[in-house]
């Protein structure tokens, strides 16, 4: 049998070397994890610059399509033509209403001698209230 001093020192000596591959490993794998984390780094870094360009362009592209549209509606060709298709839209609704006066006019004046013997003459509604007699007219 070895004495005891013998094992401790074979014991400290197998620890100093395993110690040595340990710390030689530990430093290999903190340079790979290092290097691989740099190059991660980078690569996320790339893809959030290039995301952030593409945004900026659409947003940029967005904006220009906005103020294309305002000022194009703001041009005064622009507010002139939607004037005048107010404006015509009101005529047209204008032009409508006294056609259809001048047609209810027409037809309340009609010559005297083709109501006779027809039938008898109608009262107009206020007329047809007071007196108490009720005509469903248009």
């Amino acid at each position: 049998m070895e004495p005891i001093a013998a094992m401790l020192q074979q014991t400290g000596q197998h620890a100093a070397r395993q110690r040595a591959v340990l710390v030689g490993r530990t430093r290999n794998a903190t340079r790979t994890f290092a290097t691989e984390t740099r190059g991660v780094g980078h690569d996320l870094l790339s893809f959030v610059r290039s995301e952030a360009k593409r945004w900026q362009r659409y947003v940029q592209k967005r904006a220009d399509q906005a103020a294309e549209a305002a000022l194009g509606s703001l041009a005064p060709r622009s507010l002139e033509k939607q004037l005048l298709r107010r404006v015509d839209s009101t005529l047209r609704s204008l032009d409508a209403r006294v056609r259809g006066r001048l047609s209810a006019l027409d037809k309340s004046h009609a010559p005297k001698t083709a109501r006779r013997g027809k039938s008898p003459r109608k009262l107009p509604r206020k007329a047809a209230r007071a007196n108490g007699v009720m005509t469903l007219a248009g």
